[in-house]
């Protein structure tokens, strides 16, 4: 770990985290810091182009995986998808894990350009969801549900070590629409109608965005997903 993210990470190894370290990762302690409230218009969800360009952003990419069904490729006459661990596939017009290695399975999108919001539809009870700032299986931010306590974590991973940054209530749906922002040093969370706004100046700066399951899960599913990246 290089000095600026031991700084950011204090006490932070450099072991990847085996099943039970997730297991602990996603029901340990959680902290939660509100700031400033105007932050919450500049950090919603991706939409319509036009008002995407009114906040500065621009929706980059967007997969409805409405192709035919394939358990071991997430593209088809593309290349836009990379599985960085795990095997992922496409089934009945969504994404999922077809065969779950042990740790974070991610699929990624490069955008073209830094993403700033990743939003996707999920499905399932396990703890699966979004991930932003990816660099690769062991650096990357995450809006992660937890199966059992009601609650979604934004998780921070630096050199394969994991810390929770906050939290988002649960909506209890089976299929639900979430997102994970960052600008400048402001995380922005959302789960259905439900945000969370965290203070956190991340040192991870990867320019991919995409999907994950924790703990070598593979009972979710995805779909609909949109990256928007700065305009």
């Amino acid at each position: 770990m290089n000095d600026e993210r031991a700084a950011a990470a204090p006490g932070m190894g450099a072991d990847a985290p085996s099943g039970s370290d997730w297991r602990r990762l996603l029901i340990g302690a959680v902290f939660v810091v509100a700031v400033v409230g105007a932050f919450s218009y500049v950090m919603t969800e991706p939409s319509e182009p036009d008002e995407l360009r009114a906040l500065g952003r621009q929706l980059a990419f967007r997969d409805d995986f409405e192709r035919p069904d394939d358990d071991f490729d997430l593209n088809a006459d593309n290349d836009d998808w990379t599985a960085l661990r795990g095997a992922w596939g496409r089934q009945l017009g969504a994404a999922f894990v077809s065969f779950a290695e042990t740790g974070a399975n991610l699929a990624v999108v490069d955008p073209g350009a830094p993403p700033t919001v990743i939003a996707a539809t999920v499905g399932g009870r396990a703890p699966c969801g979004v991930a932003l700032r990816v660099e690769d299986p062991d650096n990357f931010l995450a809006l992660v549900r937890v199966p059992g306590f009601a609650a979604w974590n934004v998780v921070e991973v630096i050199d394969g070590e994991s810390r929770n940054l906050g939290n988002v209530p649960d909506v209890a749906e089976h299929d639900v629409r979430v997102s994970l922002g960052v600008a400048d040093n402001v995380i922005r969370a959302r789960v259905g109608v439900a945000t969370s706004t965290i203070a956190h100046a991340t040192p991870l700066d990867g320019v991919t965005a995409g999907l994950m399951t924790a703990d070598g899960s593979s009972d979710c599913t995805f779909d609909d997903v949109e990256i928007s990246v700065i305009d």
